[in-house]
């Protein structure tokens, strides 16, 4: 297993080969024996509440999604902000952060063997079909499997360094080459809460 700085290099690589900026002096990501990863069960669970929370931003009743949830024994994988837009109303804001949540589902069926992870694409058009909308996932969630820690472990690596580039090209008010910045950051999110960085989805630190 190649190191974190090993790890670095590599995907500073991958930057410089897409021809976007490195910053070098970013440091290392948290190591394996630093974090608390989530098991196969727990990312397959948090992918199907997500499949819900999803449907907030294209007009669906949250009260009918809020029902749906409990009825599938999800709601205890809904973050404590999302359970408030399902019981207090989504606001305008809501609807649309609900509808970025598709590229967080992405990330999460990378983790799950279930998609790849491409810089330059949006969420897969079947992504949907991955999961049981609609119906009990407790056979899909039990069924579930993660893909080896490491291949994870880059991912989380590679998309930091995408994040701090996105980052800076906002900044500099000059459109990013190859990444869409939104994409880059729900789906930095997604595999961070994987990996372990922070077990509270709402807490999942963004800092470049």
């Amino acid at each position: 297993m190649a190191s974190l700085g090993e790890l670095k290099l590599k995907n500073q690589a991958k930057l410089r080969a897409w021809g976007l900026d490195v910053n070098e002096g970013l440091p290392l990501i948290e190591d394996l024996n630093e974090v608390t990863p989530r098991s196969a069960s727990e990312v397959a669970a948090r992918s199907c509440a997500l499949g819900y929370l999803v449907g907030v931003g294209f007009g669906a009743k949250p009260e009918q999604l809020r029902e749906d949830l409990e009825r599938f024994e999800l709601w205890t994988y809904v973050s404590a902000r999302e359970q408030q837009i399902l019981t207090v109303g989504p606001t305008a804001q809501d609807k649309i952060d609900c509808t970025w949540l598709t590229e967080a589902i992405q990330a999460l069926a990378f983790c799950l063997g279930l998609a790849e992870l491409l810089p330059d694409q949006n969420r897969d058009d079947n992504l949907a079909d991955q999961f049981p909308l609609g119906e009990n996932p407790s056979e899909f969630i039990d069924n579930a499997s993660l893909r080896p820690l490491v291949e994870i472990q880059e991912q989380v690596d590679l998309h930091y360094r995408l994040h701090w580039y996105v980052r800076q090209c906002q900044l500099q008010a000059t459109p990013p080459k190859l990444v869409d910045p939104g994409v880059v950051q729900e789906r930095r999110r997604a595999l961070d809460w994987a990996y372990g960085v922070e077990a509270d989805w709402d807490e999942v630190p963004g800092d470049t």
